[in-house]
């Protein structure tokens, strides 16, 4: 169940919560709007408000990002993750779509607000702003470290010890991951032992230089 649940709530303030679980229970309830300045804002049922659709996406990076580098998210946390990234991505797309239907000042006010990004993005990085929102890595990932303690040596990719770098897991990986928790944890070594290719097919390594 959600923290919030009273329509008094904002939603800037429900979404603002590190808890990836109620995060997603409130975006699986929402839907994306364009205000009338051509602002992509989404609203919850059950929350007052709308929220930046553009800085729900950066909070969340910026949480992964520093969730995974403290390696505090759970199977679960990366599960909700990636619900919470494909709905976001889910609800940019509707937003491309609802702009075609604005009249022509809303859409003058996107066209500009993508203007002026570019040229900012083109003064400060030397390429163009993505206008189209990335699913989140970090709810992927796995550093190298981190699997050791969790599954030793199992699908390395050398004849040697584990080398560092970050392992990008499928999310059907997550999932298999999650089960068996669900289970009691006692089988995944087990498992993965028994099926090399599962490794193969769901875990790709990035290993660092």
């Amino acid at each position: 169940m959600p923290l919030y649940s009273s329509s008094c709530v904002p939603l800037k303030k429900a979404l603002t919560t590190e808890d990836l679980q109620n995060l997603n229970d409130i975006l699986k309830n929402s839907e994306s709007k364009i205000s009338f300045w051509g602002k992509r804002v989404i609203i919850a049922n059950g929350f007052k408000g709308s929220y930046s659709l553009q800085d729900l996406h950066s909070n969340i990076i910026k949480l992964a990002n520093r969730r995974f580098n403290e390696n505090n998210l759970s199977t679960q946390d990366r599960l909700n993750g990636i619900s919470i990234s494909k709905r976001i991505v889910e609800l940019y797309d509707i937003s491309n779509k609802q702009i075609t239907q604005k009249n022509y000042l809303t859409r003058f006010f996107v066209i500009s607000k993508i203007f002026i990004l570019n040229v900012a993005y083109i003064l400060l990085y030397g390429y163009f702003y993505n206008s189209r929102l990335d699913p989140i890595d970090m709810f992927f990932l796995y550093k190298a470290e981190e699997w050791k303690i969790k599954f030793g040596n199992i699908g390395n990719p050398t004849d040697g010890d584990l080398p560092d770098g970050d392992l990008h897991i499928s999310e059907n990986f997550i999932r298999i991951l999650a089960d068996n928790e669900q289970k009691g944890g006692n089988n995944i070594i087990e498992l993965l032992k028994n099926n090399p290719k599962l490794i193969d097919d769901l875990v790709t390594w990035s290993i660092s230089p």
